[in-house]
């Protein structure tokens, strides 16, 4: 019985570990212009959180978030301005 409940354990880590079918990240963003803000957003902030689309924040919340995360993300003041105006250019209203 042991045996069979370490099973079920060790199946649904492997399922859940297991990468979910759906649309890429580069799908998500294909419908964004090229920039270098989005390609900055991408590889410094989807690399640790996921990729938040702009959409799901106003340009007023990007600017905290922006601010609050461009030091943990190195970015320099160009790169900041960059993905901050990425962010903006495609907020919700």
């Amino acid at each position: 019985m042991k045996t069979l409940g370490l099973l079920a354990v060790m199946a649904l880590l492997i399922y859940s570990c297991s990468p979910k079918s759906g649309a890429s990240s580069s799908e998500k963003f294909a419908k964004y212009a090229d920039s270098e803000g989005k390609t900055l957003f991408m590889d410094k902030c989807g690399r640790c959180h996921g990729y938040k689309l702009p959409e799901t924040r106003s340009a007023d919340k990007w600017v905290k978030v922006i601010d609050r995360m461009a030091p943990k993300a190195r970015l320099n003041a160009d790169q900041k301005a960059a993905v901050l105006t990425f962010v903006q250019q495609y907020a919700k209203s």
